[in-house]
C-alpha cells in the first residue's frame, strides 16, 4: 500500500520526456499577460472595448436577478398577509417578466460575447501571423538552415491559433471575478491578504447590500474570530463579537 501511495504521488514526466512544469514556473508566466493583453487591445480596441462592455454588463447579471426574485419573494408575502379581495398582482406579474427579461438578456450578452470573442481571436491570429511573417522576411538563409531556431519560429506560427482560447480564458475569469465580488464583497476580505472587514463592507455599501443582510452578519462574525485566532484566542465570548475591531 506504501508503494502504491509513493507511485501515484511521485511527478511523472511529460509524455514528450520533458520535465513536468512547477507551479513557480506556471505563475511566473503570468508576467506575460499584460503584454498579451496589450496586444489584444492594438488588434481592435473598439472590439475589445466591446467584449469588456458586454461582461460587465453580463457579470452583473446575477446580483439583479437575486435582487428581482427577492422583490418577488417580497410580494408574494406582502399579498398573502392582505385580504383575498384586496389582492392585486400587477406588481408581482411585473416583476416575474423583469426576471424573465433578465434571463433573455443573459442569454443575449452571452451570444454576444461569443461572437466577440470569435471575430477578436480571428484578427488576433492574423496580425500575429502577419507580424510573424514580417520578422521571418527580414532573417537570413543560414537561420532558417539552424534546426533550433525553425523550431521556436515554426512553434510561434502554431500557437497563433492557441493564444485565441487563451484570450477568451481571461477574460472568462475576470468575468467570473467581477461576477463573485458583486454576489459576494465580503470574499475580498476573505481571500486578498491586505483587504479587511471595513474595505469590504465600503464596496458591499456602495453595492447596496443592506446592514442588517446575513450575509454581512456571517462575514462580520467570521472576521471577528479570525482576528481573535491571530492574537492566540481559541475562542471568543459571544459578548465580546460585537467590539472586534474592523480593519
Amino acid at each position: 500500500m506504501l508503494n502504491f501511495l509513493k507511485s501515484i504521488s511521485a511527478k511523472r514526466p511529460a509524455p514528450d520526456g520533458k520535465p513536468p512544469v512547477s507551479v513557480r514556473e506556471r505563475v511566473s508566466a503570468l508576467r506575460h499577460l499584460p503584454a498579451f493583453l496589450k496586444l489584444i487591445w492594438r488588434t481592435s480596441p473598439g472590439l475589445a472595448l466591446a467584449n469588456i462592455a458586454l461582461r460587465l454588463l453580463r457579470a452583473g447579471l446575477p446580483l439583479a436577478t437575486l435582487y428581482v426574485g427577492k422583490l418577488i419573494i417580497d410580494a408574494v408575502v406582502t399579498l398573502t398577509k392582505q385580504p383575498a379581495p384586496e389582492r392585486v398582482l400587477t406588481s408581482v406579474l411585473t416583476l416575474v417578466a423583469l426576471e424573465f427579461g433578465l434571463v433573455l438578456l443573459a442569454d443575449a450578452l452571452g451570444r454576444g460575447v461569443a461572437l466577440l470573442d470569435s471575430l477578436l481571436g480571428d484578427l488576433f491570429a492574423n496580425q500575429s501571423s502577419i507580424r510573424l511573417m514580417a520578422h521571418a522576411a527580414e532573417l537570413d538563409l543560414d537561420q532558417f538552415e539552424d534546426s533550433t531556431f525553425y523550431d521556436k519560429l515554426e512553434r510561434a506560427r502554431r500557437q497563433t491559433l492557441s493564444r485565441t482560447v487563451l484570450m477568451s480564458q481571461v477574460l472568462a475569469q475576470g468575468q467570473d471575478a467581477v461576477t463573485l465580488i458583486t454576489e459576494n464583497p465580503y470574499r475580498l476580505a476573505r481571500d486578498i491578504r491586505g483587504i479587511g472587514f471595513r474595505t469590504a463592507d465600503q464596496v458591499a455599501s456602495r453595492l447596496g447590500i443592506e446592514k442588517e443582510a446575513m450575509i454581512r452578519v456571517r462575514a462580520g462574525l467570521s472576521f471577528g474570530l479570525a482576528e481573535a485566532t491571530g492574537q492566540g484566542h481559541c475562542g471568543l465570548p459571544v459578548a465580546e463579537l460585537p467590539a472586534a475591531p474592523p480593519s
